[in-house]
């Protein structure tokens, strides 16, 4: 069953902000180009070059990597943050362990933060994500384009200790091919919910499709059962499961304005039933689940294009 909905009107995220989900209250925040942290009441900057972006909080919650440019950064919260890897394209921490896996030209790799050891897992990657016991990662392999036309999307596993043995990594699914109702170039990262049976992800397909409309999709943990369930823009964290149910939350509709047919939407499996939760005349930006499976949102009044400067730069995500 679907739990009471929370809703907090008018309210705009000004900048990227990861909360940690430890008892202590700790948040990572960008603050003019710069890494910041709160914890315990106090605000303390990490970063000093003025370009940091996406952070996101270790497992145990003692240090936060983030992007620098294109450089992969860690800042631990006492002492200066550790250059790990330039060209880096994803990044993700393990679920249990201070590991880092990231892409860099293709190449998956994971790192220990602990040893500094880097060890290469698989090449041709184009999207990953570790599996909730943080030994191994699923996998996406990019479309490839023939003479025919794009080929399918396919999705793998590997053990993060591969060491680019191909023997090693094993078929998981492949996505639907290119047809009228769908195409896929790449993938999101991936989610899983909360008894590991279903997994949630965008098929993205070319760039200039993609800032209008995207497939969110499921399947389950065997790779069986594949379904699109909605259209979203490629906003990954705009689809998120429930803590505790096997309740899937996201701002579905087409369109690449935020103001703009953008409704709060769920589905519960494995029945997939859908509730749509924003009113008429309303746009749904963003949304998260509290401990307690609830629900925050932030809504503002649906409104068109606008040729004014300051209202259109609100118009996109």
């Amino acid at each position: 069953m679907v739990k009471k909905i929370a809703l907090c009107l008018l309210f705009l995220m000004l900048f990227p902000m990861q909360i940690n989900a430890a008892n202590t209250v700790k948040v990572s925040f960008i603050r003019q180009g710069n890494l910041w942290v709160y914890d315990n009441g106090t605000e303390r900057q990490l970063s000093y070059a003025r370009h940091a972006s996406m952070p996101q909080w270790s497992s145990h919650g003692d240090m936060v990597a983030y992007a620098e440019n294109d450089s992969l950064m860690i800042a631990p919260l006492k002492g200066k943050p550790l250059l790990v890897e330039h060209d880096v394209t994803h990044y993700q921490w393990s679920p249990v362990a201070e590991e880092l896996a990231y892409i860099s030209n293709g190449i998956l790799v994971y790192y220990n933060v602990k040893t500094h050891e880097k060890k290469r897992v698989a090449v041709g990657v184009d999207q990953f994500s570790w599996f909730p016991e943080g030994d191994r990662f699923l996998i996406t392999s990019a479309a490839a384009l023939a003479p025919t036309g794009w080929g399918p999307v396919k999705l793998y596993t590997v053990s993060k200790y591969a060491g680019l043995d191909v023997k090693k990594v094993e078929a998981f699914t492949t996505l639907p091919a290119e047809n009228d109702s769908f195409f896929a170039y790449t993938t999101s990262s991936f989610k899983w919910s909360p008894n590991g049976q279903w997994i949630s992800f965008i098929a993205i397909p070319t760039a200039s499709m993609s800032a209008d409309a995207n497939k969110l999709c499921i399947i389950t943990k065997e790779g069986k059962a594949f379904q699109v369930v909605g259209d979203m823009l490629n906003v990954p964290n705009w689809f998120k499961w429930s803590n505790e149910e096997q309740v899937l939350a996201f701002i579905n509709g087409e369109g690449r304005f935020a103001t703009e047919n953008k409704k709060f939407t769920l589905k519960e499996m494995p029945v997939f039933k859908e509730h749509v939760f924003t009113p008429k005349g309303f746009a749904d930006w963003d949304f998260t689940w509290t401990e307690k499976d609830n629900i925050i949102i932030s809504r503002v009044p649906e409104a068109g294009w606008s040729n004014d400067e300051k209202e259109a730069a609100a118009f996109f995500v």
